[in-house]
């Protein structure tokens, strides 16, 4: 072995010890029979055959007395024959052996032939019966066998109306999962309605096992290293590679814990997890359920199959979405910037050649200029990182943030012209917390703020209010008591690039139309909702996010 790993260090070595097998894969490899015969000899085999034979002698003594009272009532003979028929279709019935119906059969005949017919109690009877005799053993024994037949062909059909039952719950069960963890659970409960045990997942990911997910079934937590030790994980990491089964009741690493066992996916040669099955020694796994388990397997591997190839195309739209996006950007700011860089470049050097001469107003006119000029480019600039920010990743930070500390952050970075509105805040609770990032949420107020100082007249009053509004949410409305908002403009104002439609803007402003747009999509990102409506005096904007609490941390 040492001269193998030597010569050949990137091959994966795996030690078989083939010279153990335990009584289960003995019994597998010899069939039924030595099974059965096994069976019978162990101790409850012998209870449950002594069992079988008690019955048996318990029916054949019942239509022995019936019999006799049919006689007795001088009943003819032939349905004393017709009794003993009913209870070997009866024995029949009750076991499932075919042992049993020869031996009512025969036990039959006996006791007819001692009870029934001259010299009674004796086995010696007139020639006539003999014929009798071999047509009853014969029409007993055919009964028995067809009786049989036709209970093995209901349990059949009973066994396959189940597993069409359970196959196809599984496929819609599989079918509304929205996530790789929810097949995988309704995988291992599906499983374990079939076989109940302790069951071991891998997932793979990028060609490599995952770390498992153990479902304990009537075991100490203690069993939850054994079933994640490194020999289990090498052994599921072979059936991995090899797209084999291995580990208990196989001849590939037979001293495992479970029996692992491949999940394929599209093809037969694409292995997507694996599964590990915790076999009971009392309960060995029967070609029925294992049948069944493999239906069931084959269903998850469709299922994480179509969930990657979904994960995949969604992470697609999500990057052409990007890119698009960006696309937008460059061209509205190539084109926007121009403006406000012109401006300022132009004040500075008129201040540069001619700031001698000109009078201080002119001086602070150009300086208002410069001033605003460069706010609306720090805005727009806060707002395309907030978007860079949103839009790189595809979930947002939740955090216990307080509401007074964002709205206090909110009112220290708004746009010039602030000071001409008055602001009010109304917080219904200063504990009051919400689960988000406080830096997004910050800019989602300046956003609606700035948008009112911008389109409503000096000294117009801008009301912030906040509350809890229900168990769940907690409620953000900013209103003002400035102009109304068109129908048009409800429609699509949190529309990308939208700068409305207002002929003569209260203010001198540019913009791209992107604030009310990432107000939106960051609400969105904390299934929030976001909305705007007019009031009997102004416009109110509204908007909500997840409240703080312990359980929700959790």
């Amino acid at each position: 072995m040492y001269q193998i790993g030597y010569l050949l260090p990137e091959v994966d070595e795996y030690v078989i010890n083939s010279a153990k097998t335990n009584l289960n894969q003995v019994q597998h490899l010899n069939g039924t029979f030595l099974t059965h015969f096994k069976g019978s000899l162990s101790k409850s085999g012998s209870k449950r055959m002594a069992k079988n034979m008690l019955m048996v002698s318990s029916i054949i003594l019942g239509s022995t007395v019936v019999g006799e009272l049919l006689i007795f009532a001088q009943v003819p003979l032939v349905n004393v024959v017709l009794v003993y028929m009913l209870g070997i279709m009866l024995c029949a019935i009750n076991l499932k052996d075919q042992v049993y119906g020869f031996l009512s059969a025969f036990l039959a005949v006996i006791s007819f032939n001692l009870f029934f017919t001259k010299p009674y109690f004796s086995l010696s009877s007139s020639p006539v019966y003999l014929l009798t005799f071999f047509l009853m053993l014969l029409v007993s024994i055919i009964s028995n066998y067809w009786t049989l037949k036709l209970k093995h062909q209901v349990q059949y059909n009973s066994n396959r109306v189940y597993q069409t039952e359970v196959l196809l719950e599984t496929i819609r069960k599989l079918q509304q999962a929205k996530l790789s963890t929810d097949i995988i659970d309704t995988t291992v409960q599906q499983l374990q309605k079939i076989y109940s045990a302790t069951m071991v997942f891998y997932e793979c990911q990028d060609s490599k096992l995952l770390q498992p997910k153990i479902y304990l079934l009537n075991q100490s937590q203690s069993s939850f290293y054994e079933f994640s030790s490194d020999n289990e994980k090498a052994i599921a990491t072979w059936a991995f590679k090899n797209g084999q089964e291995a580990g208990l009741t196989t001849n590939t690493l037979p001293q495992a814990k479970c029996l692992y066992l491949p999940i394929f996916g599209n093809s037969p040669s694409s292995v997507v997890a694996v599964i590990g099955l915790a076999i009971n020694s009392k309960r060995s796994l029967e070609i029925f359920d294992r049948n069944l388990i493999i239906s069931i397997l084959d269903e998850c591997g469709q299922a994480l199959s179509r969930m990657r190839i979904l994960n995949e195309k969604r992470k697609a739209e999500i990057k052409s979405h990007q890119e698009k996006l960006r696309a937008n950007l460059l061209r509205g700011i190539s084109h926007d910037l121009r403006t406000p860089l012109t401006n300022i470049s132009g004040s500075a050097d008129i201040l540069k050649r001619e700031g001698n001469k000109l009078s201080d107003v002119e001086k602070y006119t150009l300086y208002e200029s410069i001033f605003n000029d460069s706010s609306w480019l720090i805005s727009l600039v806060e707002n395309l990182l907030a978007m860079t920010r949103l839009e790189s990743s595809l979930q947002v930070r939740h955090s216990p943030e307080l509401v007074d500390d964002i709205i206090q952050e909110s009112l220290q970075h708004l746009s010039p012209g602030f000071e001409d509105h008055k602001i009010t805040v109304n917080l219904s609770d200063p504990l009051l917390m919400v689960m988000a990032d406080a830096h997004l949420i910050t800019q989602v107020i300046i956003n609606i703020v700035n948008n009112a100082i911008q389109h409503t007249p000096e000294k117009t009053k801008i009301s912030i209010r906040i509350f809890q509004k229900n168990t769940n949410q907690v409620q953000f409305e900013i209103s003002n008591n400035g102009p109304k908002l068109t129908n048009g403009d409800l429609a699509h104002l949190f529309g990308l690039f939208y700068t409305g439609k207002q002929k003569q803007p209260l203010r001198a402003q540019r913009g791209l139309g992107i604030g009310l747009s990432l107000c939106k999509s960051i609400i969105e990102a904390y299934d929030g909702n976001i909305w705007a409506k007019n009031l009997n005096n102004g416009v109110c904007f509204y908007f909500t996010l997840p409240i703080w609490s312990k359980k929700n941390e959790k």
